[in-house]
């Protein structure tokens, strides 16, 4: 495997990490304010969790450029999959303000 390809694999394994990184501050304080105000969590927001921690140690995981990390296109598909239906999932998850 060439140096070209090594250093794109380093590069998008690392956006991987910053973008799940950025999904689980943003879910874990609107689980926090969530807690604040007695509320319930929604199914679909636990899931959406469990994928951008799983996606987190994944991507730390795979970050250096060793041939193993290569072979994990499979599992890259599973993570990409599990991330859409999470984004759909939360698409319309809508707070009700019954007062």
């Amino acid at each position: 495997m060439g140096l070209a390809s090594k250093i794109i694999s380093v590069v998008f394994r690392v956006l991987e990490l910053i973008c799940a990184c950025i999904v689980l501050g943003l879910l874990g304080r609107f689980f926090y304010v969530l807690h604040l105000g007695n509320g319930a969590a929604n199914g679909r927001l636990i899931y959406t969790e469990v994928i951008a921690g799983l996606s987190i140690a994944f991507s730390i995981i795979l970050i250096p450029p060793l041939t193993y990390s290569f072979y994990a296109f499979p599992l890259d598909m599973a993570i990409f999959v599990c991330w859409m239906v999470a984004f759909g999932l939360i698409c319309n998850v809508c707070i009700i303000n019954l007062g």
